[in-house]
């Protein structure tokens, strides 16, 4: 098998445009994770939606910006999260019933 070219790299990853807009997704997908985090806690749940939210946000604008390579890695982190926050609050929930029964 042989090494791609910069050129191919580009071609298949999306070149410079996903760079670009990535970070941009990730920035608005923190700051609604981040408010997601502050309801949570008002109902007393220690949550990390705002970092589920920049790998979801990350992901979206690797798409828009087609690159599928960055696409994958950033959505399949921002899935892993929530599912990581998810059970978390389960655990709290059920923490904190034990607690009080």
């Amino acid at each position: 098998m042989r090494e791609l070219t910069n050129n191919e790299i580009q071609q298949t990853s999306g070149g410079l445009f996903g760079i670009l807009i990535a970070p941009i997704g990730a920035a608005i997908g923190w700051a609604v994770g981040q408010l997601v985090d502050e309801v949570l806690a008002n109902f007393g749940f220690d949550t990390d939606y705002a970092g589920a939210g920049e790998s979801l946000g990350a992901g979206i604008g690797a798409l828009i910006g087609l690159s599928p390579v960055m696409t994958m890695v950033f959505m399949s982190q921002g899935i892993e999260a929530l599912v990581d926050n998810g059970i978390s609050i389960g655990q709290q929930v059920k923490a904190n019933n034990t607690a009080s029964a």
